[in-house]
């Protein structure tokens, strides 16, 4: 393909191929020429705007965008992509009201990866420091309850999890563990709350307390929480080794693929980040939006 080329449908892609090789400089040039060859048309600037964002250059971003949005004012990448840059150059509140009003892009796996590096990221920067410091135990921890109260007890502990509230909903998962119910769905939210709350050794000794009793069929869901709480700990090795060996059917291959981004991104590769966030939305099934992005842009949301 010719670099001397005056056309955008073959500067574009051809910038692309630059980008994604490291040639970062040489794609924003041919990107600059093809907005100058077709001044009306919105593409050139929205690749420019996003070659600008991975190269942390936001406020440059953020102007390709506008100009991309006053050519094209509905279009809905741009406006998505520009509300990424303000959040990443320090306009949080009306980045995240963008997105809270205007919805997330589902429909683009290069946008949500880059969607789940940022917030991601920005959760792991705010997780503060793990804490496992010796609590009271927890009400009627020794008093048997009627197969009613523990219903109730999972209801309202499930509840809290969906809420946020994270310590209330340990203290009734954990009140259930203390009573010998130690199902697979006690135990996994259990530790997800203990996870929440920078508990991360209790939530493994509880892992690994459930998966000795499995041992022969191991559940994937929990051993991919443990490899999670690995990374949590910064114990790499650990956790991408038991990543790489769940035994992955049908929706857990998202969960593991997913969490091979995190793992990633924990070790500071990016590049690799995006590459399995990709995957995980290109090639696994799931209600992404409901299931993933939202109670992501929420957590994000309470930090902010």
């Amino acid at each position: 393909m010719s670099m001397d080329s005056q056309d955008p449908r073959m500067l574009i892609p051809c910038a692309r191929a630059l980008a994604d090789s490291g040639r970062k400089m040489e794609a924003e040039t041919l990107l600059k020429r093809a907005c100058e060859v077709d001044v009306e048309n919105p593409a050139p600037l929205i690749f420019l705007g996003i070659l600008y964002y991975d190269m942390g250059r936001f406020g440059e971003a953020i102007a390709a965008f506008n100009e991309c949005l006053k050519r094209q004012p509905r279009n809905a990448l741009a406006r998505s992509y520009r509300a990424l840059a303000q959040f990443a150059s320090g306009e949080r509140g009306e980045a995240l009201g963008f997105f809270r009003e205007s919805g997330i892009p589902e429909s683009n796996v290069d946008f949500l990866a880059r969607f789940c590096i940022l917030f991601e990221n920005e959760l792991l920067v705010n997780q503060g420091t793990p804490s496992d410091a010796d609590e009271e135990p927890p009400p009627n921890a020794g008093m048997p309850l009627r197969s009613s109260e523990r219903r109730e007890i999972l209801k309202s502990s499930m509840k809290c999890l969906d809420s946020g509230d994270y310590a209330s909903a340990a203290k009734g998962f954990r009140t259930l563990y203390e009573q010998g119910v130690h199902t697979k769905e006690v135990v996994f939210y259990l530790a997800l709350s203990l996870m929440e709350l920078g508990r991360y050794e209790m939530a493994k000794k509880i892992i690994l307390e459930r998966l000795r009793e499995e041992s022969d069929s191991p559940d994937p869901h929990l051993m991919v929480l443990l490899a999670n709480v690995y990374l949590l700990l910064k114990e790499f090795d650990r956790g991408f080794t038991l990543l790489k060996s769940v035994p992955v059917h049908g929706p857990d291959d998202y969960n593991v693929t997913y969490s091979l981004g995190i793992a990633h991104l924990l070790s500071g590769d990016r590049e690799q980040a995006r590459e399995w966030f990709v995957r995980a939305f290109r090639n696994y099934y799931i209600d992404t939006v409901q299931g993933n992005l939202l109670p992501l842009l929420k957590k994000i949301s309470l930090l902010t």
